[in-house]
C-alpha cells in the first residue's frame, strides 16, 4: 500500500495511512479476498420514532421542494407518517418511507393543479386515496388468542 502508483495522474501515492469507508446492504456480493481485508461494522436500522422524526424534519420538506408545493398547500397530519410506517413500509431504513411521502405529495400537487383544490389535507382517513391498499396488515389476527388457536406453528 505504500508504493501505490496512480496511473491517471502518474504520481506515487502513500496509502499506508489512508482509511477507506465502504457501505453495503448485502455482504454476499463482496468478493471474499476483499471481505477478509475489511473490518465489518453492522449498523441497525431506525426505530419508528426516529423514522417519524426524519420524515418530519427532512423527507417531507425535501418532497415539498422537489414538487414545488409548500406545507401550506399540502398538509400532512402527524398520524399519517406513523400509518405509513406501519401499513406501507416496514423496512429498517427510510428509503421506502421517502418514496411513499414523495408519492403522496406528487398526487396532492396534481390535485392542486387539476381541481384547484388548496390546501390538500392528507389524513389517516384519506391516506388510501394517495397510496392505495395497505401492503402490511396488523401482525396479530387476534388481540388475545382464543382457546384452540395456536399462533406461529407450521
Amino acid at each position: 500500500n505504500k508504493n501505490f502508483l496512480d496511473h491517471y495522474l502518474d504520481v506515487p501515492v502513500d496509502l499506508s495511512k489512508a482509511l477507506f469507508v465502504c457501505t453495503a446492504n448485502n455482504l454476499d456480493t463482496i468478493p471474499a479476498p476483499l471481505l477478509d481485508r475489511m473490518e465489518i461494522i453492522e449498523l441497525s436500522g431506525y426505530v419508528a420514532q426516529e423514522k417519524q422524526a426524519i420524515a418530519k424534519t427532512y423527507l417531507i420538506p425535501q418532497a415539498h421542494r422537489d414538487s414545488g408545493t409548500t406545507e401550506d398547500n399540502v398538509v400532512i397530519t402527524d398520524g399519517v407518517v406513523e400509518r405509513i410506517n406501519s401499513a406501507y413500509c416496514r423496512e429498517s431504513g427510510v428509503r421506502n418511507l421517502k418514496k411513499q411521502i414523495e408519492q403522496i405529495i406528487r398526487k396532492a400537487a396534481f390535485r392542486i393543479v387539476r381541481d384547484k383544490e388548496s390546501p390538500v389535507e392528507v389524513t389517516e382517513d384519506n391516506l388510501r386515496q394517495f397510496l392505495g391498499v395497505e401492503r402490511y396488515l396488523k401482525d396479530r389476527e387476534y388481540e388475545s388468542t382464543p382457546p384452540g388457536v395456536a399462533m406461529g406453528l407450521a
